[in-house]
């Protein structure tokens, strides 16, 4: 049961089952209540947490650090027992007060996204150019070709293992050749992403190593399914580009992210958004939305960015794009022992055409043997 109280001070939310709490099971909770009020980040729950049963109450910090990023105090969430039910409050102020070190981080992190300079005019001149129908590849390389920067990543990405052929590309024509036009205008949104950011956040190489194998495997997966060219192109760019939000993050709160991540990855916790969120009040995956939104990226390289962690509730139009992209990350993952196959919902590995977990692991291993053997 559910019930609301409403008073000139606050808000009262109550949630009851008829369920009765042992005496050591509300000893436990009490004491993961007056723990939480001491942490000021979220990993030194996760560090200090020795209790391995029920996750060492690890969800309740979690949900009470959130409430802490509100402006809510523990003493706002309460856990009653009495006869045969059980209750759990929310006190919720009418008047609230965000003076905390989490919001703190989450305003730090705003402004550096907001500091961001706009997506560059001449690339987006470039991408104008290609959708001229009488432009030519030379044309475009010329005009490339005045982008020093520009052009060597082009040649880079021409010869990455999403693009690499049996012999490297050396000349700047060749490689917009090989990908293509219409790709190409696509991967400039990630190529311009890279010229922002690359040397400003630390970060930077790491993911976008990252972000390769996962294009890379993207482009296995669409092939597999049949995808349409187009698709592929719009996919491949789409994949590059969903972490930015991580090298915003893990640049600016190095510790408090690697500590998530170590966290996540001895757990086997696939997805450590809900940590990000309780530890800085704000996800990779909003800070990737809030830059696309800044930069007015084509709404699949937004929602590519905002729920390449929770796939199964976006919009029926982009799950071509989000299903693989997701998919791709768990072969990562997997390959990392960082999560498990059993934690991969049905439904995407239904859309992705496996039928069960020998087919799947068979795919996973030839992508990484083939992956490494082209980067090698």
């Amino acid at each position: 049961m559910v019930s609301f109280i409403y008073n000139k001070d606050m808000i009262r939310i109550r949630v009851m089952n008829n369920v009765k709490l042992s005496p050591t099971e509300v000893e436990r909770i009490n004491q993961r209540i007056e723990k939480a009020r001491l942490y000021n980040d979220l990993a030194e729950a996760f560090l200090e947490a020795g209790d391995e049963t029920e996750g060492a109450g690890l969800g309740l910090v979690m949900s009470l650090m959130m409430l802490k990023n509100d402006g809510l105090s523990a003493s706002s969430y309460k856990i009653e027992s009495q006869g045969n039910n059980t209750s759990v409050i929310i006190d919720i102020p009418l008047n609230i007060s965000k003076e905390n070190l989490q919001l703190q981080k989450t305003q730090d992190i705003l402004k550096n996204i907001d500091g961001l300079p706009t997506f560059p005019k001449s690339i987006q001149d470039i991408q104008t150019m290609i959708s001229k129908p009488n432009s030519s590849i030379n044309q475009i390389a010329e005009v490339i070709k005045k982008d020093v920067a520009l052009s060597a990543n082009i040649l880079k990405l021409a010869n990455s293992a999403a693009f690499i052929r049996a012999n490297k590309v050396e000349s700047l024509d060749r490689a917009i050749q090989l990908i293509g036009l219409k790709e190409l205008s696509q991967l400039l949104y990630s190529l311009g992403t890279k010229q922002i950011l690359e040397g400003k956040f630390p970060a930077f190489l790491s993911i976008w190593e990252k972000s390769n194998q996962c294009a890379f495997y993207c482009k296995l997966i669409a092939s597999r399914i049949n995808l349409p060219k187009d698709t592929i192109s719009n996919l491949v760019s789409a994949a590059l580009l969903h972490d930015i939000g991580e090298i915003i993050l893990l640049s600016l709160e190095e510790k408090t992210m690697n500590n998530i991540g170590k966290i996540s990855a001895s757990k086997e916790i696939a997805s450590a958004v809900s940590m990000e969120e309780a530890a800085l009040g704000i996800t990779h995956t909003k800070v990737g939305s809030l830059i696309a939104e800044k930069w007015n990226f084509p709404d699949l390289y937004s929602k590519s960015m905002e729920f390449h962690h929770r796939p199964l509730i976006v919009e029926e139009e982009f799950i071509s794009y989000i299903y693989p992209i997701y998919l791709a990350d768990m072969m990562i993952k997997i390959n990392n022992e960082e999560a498990k196959f059993s934690e991969i919902p049905e439904k995407i590995l239904q859309f992705c055409k496996f039928e069960h977990s020998g087919e799947f692991h068979s795919f996973r291993t030839k992508a990484l043997e083939s992956f490494l053997a082209r980067v090698e």
